[in-house]
């Protein structure tokens, strides 16, 4: 009988078990991105409040009332957002005193830094996009959240 990877399936109706699929991924040594990290990833994509979120990110370091304030959303619905986000490793955040800013990672992967890029490159004349950019222009983010 030929030998199998661990983890691999017996039969093609046999399913593989995630956590060893991923844990044999994680393990390649060559500093990439695990698949299940770059799973989630494609995820976070596929919200669009993740991606209004990420376009304001790009022009600059934002706290989460301003973001709710542009964004025209609950504040808890933001930040439930961005929790997301920064679980896939494409948002970071700060505290100072009371409040948390929001901005895009200096040290980017491969992957983060093309799907970063093409938020403003491939999504950047999307309407919604725009108009949620010329609202941040018209917000006092100088100012802290009351």
């Amino acid at each position: 009988q030929p030998r199998r990877a661990p983890g691999a399936a017996q039969d093609p109706g046999e399913r593989m078990t995630p956590s060893v699929a991923h844990e044999q991924v994680d393990r390649d040594g060559r500093g990439m991105p695990s698949l299940l990290r770059s799973t989630r990833q494609f995820q976070a994509f596929a919200d669009p409040t993740r991606l209004r979120i990420l376009s304001l990110l790009g022009e600059r370091e934002l706290c989460v009332c301003h973001l709710a304030e542009v964004l025209g959303e609950p504040q808890p619905k933001v930040s439930r957002q961005l929790a997301i986000l920064r679980g896939t490793g494409l948002v970071r955040a700060r505290v100072e005193g009371p409040w948390r800013y929001y901005a895009l990672p200096e040290r980017r992967g491969a992957l983060t830094a093309k799907l970063l890029g093409c938020v403003h490159t491939c999504l950047g004349d999307l309407a919604e996009l725009r108009a949620d950019r010329a609202r941040l222009l018209e917000t006092n983010t100088e100012t802290p959240c009351t």
